[in-house]
């Protein structure tokens, strides 16, 4: 059986603004295309169909409710052969946005439940298309990660606005792969053995992408180091070009040591 994955509405189609495949584009005269209270707005209400205008909170809550109990009540279901437990899928659902190292690991550790029916539990979540993987780069540490699928639902959840903020990129950068030219590009994030975290890694032919978020408007340089030690770490093996972008919430694109801040509202 085959399957066409499809996404929440991304911001730029809950503004009704054309598909933009450039996003990022190292561009100092690009204009943006929203602003940062529409960004907000986004993250709160999200981009599942049908929900996303809705004005009443009370009414996007219900439906994040049912949204749920159909998931763990019916869809799980469909994988019998796998003996899934609708109590364990729940708590998962749950407790995805809100825990700080989203892997089977942590997860299996925070419910005192065996890694491998956590892990089994994530498949079929995925599958379903609840939540999104983001596996770690071969140079990386640490395991695949998990994001619910819409920042929304991340943040009625329970997620601070860091962890949506990041639910949002991972959305944008999966849909943005999917639907232009760019379905060969390669997804990861990368943990160094500090634990720093570049939340995407973008690989082309021809080019990396190296996207870390911030979450201050001042910027620290020693926030940045952590790009150019990973570019050093592949440059050995790799020719092209390697980009080092950060998201922050500035006011207007800069470059700082090499490394070019965006304002979050860019990835638009």
């Amino acid at each position: 059986m085959s399957r066409i994955r499809l996404f929440p509405f991304t911001l730029a189609e809950t503004l009704q603004l054309p598909f933009d495949p450039d996003q990022l584009k190292d561009n100092r005269d690009k204009l943006l295309r929203c602003n940062r209270s529409e960004l907000f707005r986004y993250l709160k209400n999200g981009g599942m169909p049908g929900v996303f205008a809705l004005r009443s909170q009370d009414a996007k809550e219900t439906f994040f409710e049912d949204w749920i109990s159909l998931i763990t009540n019916r869809d799980i279901l469909f994988f019998q052969k796998l003996k899934p437990n609708s109590e364990l899928t729940d708590s998962l659902i749950r407790l995805i946005p809100k825990i700080e190292t989203p892997d089977a690991t942590h997860l299996a550790k925070a419910l005192h439940i065996n890694t491998k029916m956590v892990q089994k539990h994530l498949l079929m979540l995925e599958q379903l298309f609840v939540i999104h993987k983001i596996p770690p780069h071969r140079l990386s540490t640490g395991k695949p990660r998990y994001y619910v699928l819409d920042p929304a639902i991340a943040g009625y959840l329970g997620a601070s606005l860091d962890r949506q903020l990041q639910t949002w990129l991972v959305l944008e950068m999966l849909a943005n792969a999917s639907y232009g030219d760019s379905r060969k590009a390669k997804l990861s994030y990368y943990r160094s053995a500090r634990n720093g975290i570049i939340e995407i890694i973008r690989e082309k032919e021809s080019t990396i992408e190296l996207i870390k978020l911030l979450f201050r408007e001042k910027i620290d340089l020693r926030e940045l180091e952590i790009l150019h030690a990973f570019s050093k770490k592949i440059r050995p093996e790799f020719i092209g070009s390697i980009k080092l972008k950060v998201l922050a919430p500035v006011l207007k694109v800069e470059k700082i040591n090499g490394v070019t801040i965006f304002p979050w509202e860019f990835l638009v």
